[in-house]
């Protein structure tokens, strides 16, 4: 080990605890200064502002926090630090053992751990923030690894690609039959091998918070469209109706739009895989706060016991159409981690053998327009009736 990295591996951990409470802030404190493997630097906020405002200035290795301060409450602290602080271990800390189900919904969404005051003692805190320490190694490595081995393939793959086309181009205009066969499943199985390098990418990216939404403000009918005419092919060939359901001809959303044209070829893909005979149809719909949007398909469906792990990463259910490639099980997950951080919800409905619907919401107004408004209305700058029409203006609603 370089004498770098021993400086590195010494260095006291930063903690950013979130705590209002005086007597369990000294607690904290206190049951860090005993600590015989690791030592701790403490930054406390007593309201999630501030401690948002600590993240910005400095840098930290553990969050830990209350569920409770003067300022926010429940889930929507964990998903604060969630966005500012995508990759840090998150532990949840709590007085009421009522917020428990809370603290379990945060961990089933990426949070480290959950804590209840006065159940939890010194050796369980410092046991705690060590699983979490060595959590953060691994995910770095993890992301590393990734990271390596994705763009270490993708140069030799890009090398074989360029290659074989070059050798299928002479062979195709007087070759052999057979050697044009072998030589389209040579190409076939690197495009797949791309398709899998950029998966593992993507799902990397998203989980290290180093995919950065870049929001316009768009129709997404036209993302239907243009996905829809992508696969059209692909429908014929399986004998398949390929159908949209668009409620208006414009639905205006402020989203990253490459990552929402992802999530709809990824769901239609996805249904097309699974599907037989029917139909596929894509839907969107609006109501005055949301875009609903569906792939519908009347395919083999899923199993009811399968329902709850569709969006796990590497999970496959049933069994694709003869003659279909196997996916990497990783574009549902992908799916959800963009509408998640686009503030939407993402969902499946399934009846087993009749078919199945996946569906997203997108909000209308991003968080990031509703904030520089209130913040002008709050400033006096607008009044609350102009912010409304300016916002429906936005969103092209007149």
């Amino acid at each position: 080990m370089s004498e770098d990295a021993e400086k590195k591996e010494d260095a006291p951990l930063r903690l950013l605890l979130l705590e209002d409470d005086e007597v369990d802030a000294q607690w904290v404190t206190r049951s860090l200064r005993h600590s015989k493997t690791l030592k701790y630097v403490v930054s406390r906020g007593e309201t999630l502002a501030q401690a948002l405002e600590l993240l910005k200035k400095e840098t930290f290795d553990i969050i830990l926090s209350d569920l409770k301060v003067p300022d926010a409450f429940g889930l929507e602290i964990y998903q604060a630090f969630a966005k500012n602080a995508p990759g840090l271990p998150i532990i949840l800390w709590t007085g009421n053992v009522l917020d428990e189900g809370v603290a379990i919904e945060a961990v089933s969404k990426g949070a480290q751990d959950y804590l209840i005051k006065g159940q939890v003692d010194e050796r369980g805190l410092l046991r705690a923030l060590a699983y979490a320490n060595e959590r953060k190694k691994l995910m770095g490595m993890r992301d590393h690894f990734v990271n390596v081995v994705s763009h270490e393939l993708r140069n030799p793959l890009f090398a074989i690609q360029e290659l074989v086309r070059i050798v299928y181009n002479s062979v195709a205009a007087k070759g052999p039959e057979d050697q044009k066969n072998i030589l389209e499943m040579v190409m076939n199985s690197v495009a797949r091998l791309f398709r899998i390098t950029d998966d593992l990418l993507a799902i990397a990216k998203l989980e290290a918070g180093k995919a950065k939404e870049v929001k316009t403000l768009f129709n997404i009918n036209d993302v239907v469209r243009e996905v829809a005419g992508l696969f059209e092919e692909v429908a014929r060939k399986k004998g398949l109706q390929l159908k949209t359901a668009l409620s208006a001809e414009v639905v205006q959303v402020c989203a990253d739009k490459d990552k929402i044209t992802r999530v709809f070829t990824n769901l239609l893909s996805n249904s097309l895989k699974f599907c037989q005979e029917g139909f596929v149809e894509i839907s969107v719909s609006e109501s005055p706060a949301e875009v609903r949007c569906a792939v519908k398909d009347t395919g083999c469906g899923i199993a009811p016991e399968e329902l709850g792990k569709v969006f796990s990463k590497f999970e496959q259910f049933g069994k694709p159409a003869l003659g279909v490639e196997k996916g990497t099980g990783l574009g549902l997950s992908i799916s959800k981690e963009i509408v998640e951080r686009h503030g939407g919800k993402i969902g499946v409905e399934s009846e087993f053998g009749k078919g199945t619907t996946f569906f997203f919401t997108l909000p209308k107004d991003s968080p990031e327009r509703k904030k520089l408004g209130e913040i002008l209305t709050a400033e006096g700058a607008i009044t609350p009736e102009q912010l409304q029409v300016a916002l429906k203006k936005q969103s092209g609603g007149g």
